[in-house]
């Protein structure tokens, strides 16, 4: 049986809804490498107004940066929205570092790349923040790339 070719995508109100899609783009190759699709994600987290992990859990995070389960704690106080952004880039990160030896890439490396994105200090401290506190900025997200996916 042949199955109309259909995406989700955003309807009207915020609702996700079902789209046909033109059978000319199934056919149109991908511009782009991965590279350039993990570069258009990082845009996007620098872009946003407010990180994944909210201006106000800011401090919290980094005081709870040695205790996993103060860390956990933390994240289920997030906004659903937020909290479930975090949890499956969470997920893709550890996904990746399964292949590290294939990709190059460490859990400190994408600690410290997603660190400043996902858990950024309030606009009145960003130029007071100290080579410490990102330390425990990456030392919190390391808590989520090398535990389990269990908060």
């Amino acid at each position: 049986m042949n199955k109309p070719n259909v995406r989700s995508g955003w309807g009207g109100e915020g609702r996700m809804e079902a789209r046909r899609t033109p059978p000319l783009l199934d056919k149109l190759p991908v511009a782009g490498s991965n590279h350039s699709v993990a570069e258009a994600l990082l845009i996007f987290l620098e872009a946003l107004p407010e990180p994944v992990i909210c201006y106000e859990l800011y401090q919290r995070c980094l005081d709870c940066s040695q205790d996993s389960r103060l860390c956990r704690q933390v994240i289920c106080q997030l906004p659903r929205s937020h909290r479930n952004v975090f949890r499956y880039l969470m997920a893709f990160l550890r996904e990746l570092l399964k292949y590290s030896e294939d990709n190059n890439v460490s859990a400190n490396m994408l600690a410290t790349l997603f660190g400043s994105l996902l858990l950024r200090p309030p606009p009145n401290l960003l130029a007071k923040q100290t080579p410490q506190e990102r330390q425990r900025a990456i030392n919190f997200l390391l808590v989520f790339l090398l535990g389990v996916d269990d908060y």
